[in-house]
């Protein structure tokens, strides 16, 4: 890729032996999620793919592994249900709404420990020789918001 690019763009590329010294940050299943509920994927539905997300996404990040990194910052969604975006795009019923305006099924899918806890699982075997930290953004932006 480099080489079609050009001399200016090989400039501009960090050197080989920084690849493994990096922090690289991955956000977890934000994007999937939303996309499930704009597909009109059902809440049980959406619950339902976050093996496959996980699946993919540890996938993903063991082929990071493979080219060299070793540190990684993973994190979790945010609170979906607080998000305008969903808010003004599905019909919410108010019993839906907790005291912050946020919609709690919603929310829910958001802080399914399960997913971090799934992804540390499947990389088990990577656990050992690498730099891991993790987030539970979802968590820790809900309890702001509440309290």
């Amino acid at each position: 890729m480099i080489k079609k690019a050009g001399r200016k763009f090989k400039d501009q590329v960090p050197k080989k032996e920084y690849f493994g010294k990096a922090l690289y940050t991955f956000d977890i299943g934000q994007n999937d999620l939303g996309q499930g509920f704009f597909s009109n994927m059902s809440i049980e539905e959406v619950k339902a793919s976050i093996p496959d997300i996980v699946n993919r996404f540890s996938n993903n990040v063991k082929n990071v592994y493979k080219l060299g990194a070793r540190s990684f910052w993973i994190h979790n969604t945010g609170p979906i249900g607080c998000l305008p975006y969903i808010l003004s795009s599905f019909p919410i019923r108010s019993d839906e709404m907790d005291s912050a305006g946020c919609v709690r099924p919603y929310n829910e899918i958001s802080t399914l420990p399960s997913t971090l806890s799934s992804l540390n699982q499947k990389n088990t075997d990577l656990s050992s020789r690498l730099s891991l930290a993790v987030a539970l953004a979802g968590d820790i932006t809900i309890t702001v918001i509440l309290d």
